[in-house]
């Protein structure tokens, strides 16, 4: 393995987890601050989206997500689970 590559995806689902509980509704509460002081439709760029979960939740929301993620594994897990995800 070179370097610079990332190994492995650790997560077994495209599901959001405990982890989430706390962290999701901060996170739209602060989104919802912004989304105030925006013109048209809302974008959010998701560094290290992983398998999607939280792109999907914030696309249900009505925000425009795009995600990137170094895991090639996360990606492939988040667009079979949320085909419709950038």
């Amino acid at each position: 393995m070179n370097k610079n590559e990332i190994s492995g995806y650790r997560w077994g689902s495209a599901e959001l987890s405990n982890i989430h509980d706390d962290l999701i509704p901060e996170v739209l509460l602060e989104l919802n601050r912004l989304q105030l002081t925006l013109v048209g439709k809302a974008r959010v760029f998701e560094l290290g989206c992983g398998n999607g979960s939280v792109a999907n939740l914030l696309t249900k929301h009505g925000w425009d997500v795009t995600g990137i993620d170094p895991s090639t594994e996360g990606i492939v897990r988040a667009l079979e689970s949320y085909p419709s995800l950038t």
